[in-house]
């Protein structure tokens, strides 16, 4: 830190040693302190820099912010804010992310901290005092407080030469908790603790769940004091469900008959419940059905073409907001006999396709229009499209396709070839599918003889 024309005070730092959480280590770099909060001192127009070491990012990055601002000052290198008053820079050589702040007024007094995105624990407060309070300050102390629920938590603030200062106790949210002495909140388990002069801690007996998060003490000095202590639980800490998707299959292929396993992996803590749904067709229309709390996987021992679509999987855990993740099946539908020449009757219940065509063979000269013609029924009422060597045709200079319905589960599908050449004659299939198969037949195209 550089201390050229100015007078830098160092009282306690935030970080004792190292901290390592899931690979990755947040270490403050400050030599000869040991203790858990950093208070810097700067006088009026001098440049400030503040700066914290991180090591082993991967693909996370460091964010800089200024506790009583919810907008980041930085992302990365990426500043979040007009203010040209700031700039920060990344070393990789030194693993050093810094804060530069330009020209200080008292304004810029407070607290900023530094913190590893993705990992709430990572990070380091350092406040930044400017004189003109006549000696007036909050001692440094731990800034981060881990405890059990059930257990009481006393949050330090001992200040030192309040005089005629008043203090107050904020929320996460930024309600009133305590003016001085006197609890504002109407939670019974919350006191201020004033043994001396100096302390005026917050004390909660009977910890639960709502009451992590962060608490602020404030001074009314001009400019104001701050620290923000962050109350954590000594356990694993509620995480919301998360889909992995590092090895999700979102889509399953089998052929009829065969066994279909779908698969979602979700992490949080507590670990999720996770239950099933699908989308399935009830009176030509699909609604959602409901398969049951089944755990990671959904099992079919037989499927069948009607399995096939989306599934959904959804894992819960008490914790906001709901994991879910989704799993298309797809059934290959076993081959059916060859297609009637003749209409077949309206199905009275859910049915595969059967296509049935005009003529088997169609005549055409070049340089003329060739209509190909395909009819099909089913319950529901099939999709129709066409294909040519295996490629589905679209609607282009050369094809055109368009489908029909004639009446409730009956389709015909009509194929026209613009200007015929010698390379479009030969065979064209037709496909009719629904959500209980999948089938087709072919047409001929041939040229009259001479």
């Amino acid at each position: 830190m550089s201390t050229t024309g100015v007078i830098v005070t160092v009282y306690m730092c935030i970080i004792v040693g190292t901290v390592e959480f899931s690979g990755v280590t947040l270490a403050a770099k400050f030599p000869d302190v040991d203790a858990p909060q950093l208070n810097i001192t700067y006088y009026i127009g001098n440049d400030a820099e503040l700066y914290c070491t991180v090591a082993n990012l991967g693909r996370n990055t460091v964010t800089w912010r200024r506790l009583s601002d919810p907008v980041p000052i930085s992302v990365g290198t990426a500043k979040f804010t007009p203010s040209k008053k700031y700039r920060v820079a990344h070393e990789p050589a030194t693993q050093r992310w810094t804060l530069y702040i330009k020209k200080l007024d008292t304004s810029d007094a407070g607290e900023y901290e530094c913190r590893v995105t993705g990992h709430d624990e990572l990070s380091q407060t350092i406040t930044l005092i400017m004189p003109g309070n006549g000696g007036t300050h909050i001692e440094a102390t731990e800034s981060i407080l881990k405890v059990d629920v059930g257990e009481t938590v006393l949050m330090p603030c001992n200040v030192k030469n309040l005089k005629k200062h008043k203090v107050l106790w904020v929320g996460e949210r930024g309600g009133v908790l305590a003016y001085r002495k006197k609890v504002l909140s109407s939670d019974s388990r919350l006191r201020i603790h004033h043994t001396t002069r100096e302390e005026w801690s917050l004390r909660i007996r009977n910890v639960k769940d709502s009451d992590f998060g962060t608490y602020t003490c404030i001074v009314n000095t001009n400019p104001v004091l701050t620290r923000t202590f962050t109350l954590r639980s000594k356990g694993p800490q509620k995480q919301a469900p998360v889909l992995v998707t590092n090895n999700h299959v979102s889509t399953v292929n089998v052929k009829e008959g065969s066994p279909a396993t779908l698969a979602c992996n979700f992490r949080g803590h507590p670990s999720p419940k996770i239950s099933w749904s699908a989308r399935v067709m009830v009176g030509g229309k699909r609604v959602k059905k409901n398969l049951g709390v089944l755990g990671t996987t959904y099992k079919i021992p037989s499927a069948r073409p009607e399995d096939g679509g989306n599934y959904t999987c959804t894992g819960r855990n008490g914790v906001y907001p709901t994991g879910r993740g989704r799993v298309k099946l797809v059934v290959e539908a076993n081959p059916t006999t060859p297609a009637p020449r003749t209409t077949p009757a309206t199905p009275t219940g859910p049915a595969r396709p059967i296509v049935y065509i005009e003529d088997e063979q169609v005549m055409t000269s070049k340089g003329s229009i060739a209509y190909l013609v395909c009819h099909s029924v089913g319950n529901p009422a099939p999709q129709m499209h066409w294909t040519r060597h295996r490629n589905k045709l679209s609607n282009s200079f050369k094809h055109r396709t368009s489908n029909t319905s004639n009446g409730l589960y009956r389709q015909r599908s009509e194929l026209r070839i613009m200007h015929l050449e010698s390379n479009d004659y030969g065979e064209y299939e037709c496909f009719a599918h629904n959500n209980r198969g999948n089938v087709n037949t072919s047409v001929r195209l041939v040229e009259p003889s001479k």
